[in-house]
């Protein structure tokens, strides 16, 4: 391979906690001859409340030390909402644990995407994307020190101005003084 192409994988199927799943897709995948995997975890139901389910993380871990994969990532949950106030200390509980699972599983990236943002009225947008902005940096630092071997790969929310437009052009209907945004 090149320097930029470093492995060639696949994303497995989710089998909503059933882990016969895991371990079938886990080997159609390396039965490609596929270098690298990406472990929809979230779908394992191994994290509950932000603890690690250590019964079925143990079952997980025998399931992926089967398999030679060269690079392995998990992706985390498919909503998290570092700009949810009320909510923000689960939020970071629960990707501490997907970091803790990156490093008990060999996994060297934590895939992370923005969830939803909720704008209501006298809320200030760009006060929204500096709380989501240390809740990441919080992640990072932990996901250093935790030994995941690469960083989290975020897919990054709009900009503050991007919220401010899309809260003026639109408000719901059932609810004029609060406003969501979703973006993946």
């Amino acid at each position: 391979m090149n320097d930029i192409i470093t492995a060639i994988g696949f994303c497995n199927r989710t089998g909503n906690g059933d882990l016969t799943v895991l371990d079938a897709s886990l080997r159609e995948i390396a039965d490609t001859g596929a270098e690298a995997c990406e472990i929809g975890i979230y779908g394992e139901e191994i994290i509950s409340g932000g603890r690690i389910i250590e019964d079925r993380t143990q079952r997980v871990a025998e399931i992926v030390r089967q398999y030679d994969f060269s690079k392995l990532s998990l992706h985390g949950q498919i909503v998290s909402n570092f700009m949810d106030r009320e909510h923000l200390h689960l939020q970071k509980k629960v990707v501490r644990a997907m970091l803790e699972l990156c490093n008990r599983l060999g996994a060297g990236i934590l895939v992370h995407h923005s969830g939803a943002a909720q704008v209501a009225n006298g809320e200030n947008g760009a006060d929204l994307d500096q709380m989501e902005r240390e809740a990441l940096a919080e992640m990072a630092e932990i996901a250093r020190a935790t030994a995941c071997a690469s960083p989290l790969r975020i897919s990054s929310p709009p900009k503050a101005a991007s919220i401010a437009r899309r809260r003026a052009r639109w408000q719901p209907p059932s609810a004029r003084s609060a406003r969501t945004m979703s973006w993946h």
